[in-house]
């Protein structure tokens, strides 16, 4: 199985936190023996005022997962890790497991080498899930987040000017005609237009809109423009479905990008 990890901003308590989760394990019905939920909290020595990790202590945090990861394979048990929570001046790890009381033993072995973190261990009974599903896992409107995110990476690779405007496209669909003409009127009054709009064909029955706006492409920037679209499209029942660019190097440079 392929790991696919992913970071995402969220708030754990009204704080500011970093979800980093393999959504690998969304199908975790195939792991059903591995019921048991172990973690590993470790305090930060340094932290910044919003609670995440500082950059100085970057190299450290790798030095302890690594560390976590392979003692755990060396230690011949069956450990899913499924993710992890920064917030709040520290790091939690997650992991599945069908032995939870040797992950804590490993783990803490790991540590050894560590002695100047504090941190805690335990495991309990959870065949659901659920802090996989209903806490590391994205919310759609966070899919989106690290959809845009995969989206600047591929303009980063291309050196565009991220915090140039330029015209950007985005694509909502809709099950009917006069919901896509409500949402597009909503759109229209908080500075958007039409590019142009999709009929229903053989291939697809839904109702969609192009919309244009110029805004720059900057982590933030699109954040704000792509979730105000989100929750406006869910509001009329529809669907955002992302944003192409130019990708801008130079004020005279646009190659599409999507």
């Amino acid at each position: 199985m392929a790991d696919q990890w992913e970071f995402y901003p969220s708030q754990v308590d009204g704080m500011s936190a970093s979800i980093y989760v393999n959504l690998s394990y969304r199908e975790f019905s195939r792991f059903a023996h591995a019921n048991q939920l172990a973690w590993m909290s470790i305090r930060f020595l340094q932290q910044r005022e919003d609670g995440l990790s500082h950059p100085e202590e970057f190299e450290s945090l790798c030095a302890i997962e690594d560390a976590c990861i392979d003692k755990l394979e060396e230690g011949g048990v069956e450990a899913h890790y499924v993710g992890r929570n920064t917030s709040q001046g520290g790091r939690d790890y997650f992991f599945y497991t069908s032995d939870g009381s040797q992950v804590e033993k490993l783990l803490c072995q790991a540590m050894v080498q560590f002695p100047d973190y504090e941190y805690e261990v335990g495991h309990r009974q959870e065949t659901d899930w659920s802090t996989y599903q209903t806490f590391l896992l994205p919310s759609p409107r966070d899919m989106q987040l690290i959809q845009n995110e995969h989206v600047i990476r591929k303009l980063e690779e291309s050196n565009d000017l991220l915090t140039t405007p330029r015209t950007v496209l985005h694509w909502i669909y809709f099950s009917d005609h006069l919901t896509r003409e409500n949402f597009v009127e909503k759109s229209l009054a908080i500075g958007f237009t039409i590019d142009h709009r999709i009929e229903p064909n053989a291939d697809n029955q839904e109702w969609g809109v192009v919309l244009a706006r110029q805004h720059p492409v900057d982590y933030w920037s699109i954040a704000d423009v792509t979730l105000t679209l989100f929750d406006l499209a869910s509001e009329f029942g529809g669907v955002y479905d992302g944003w192409e660019t130019p990708v801008v190097t130079s004020p005279a440079n646009f190659d599409s990008m999507e």
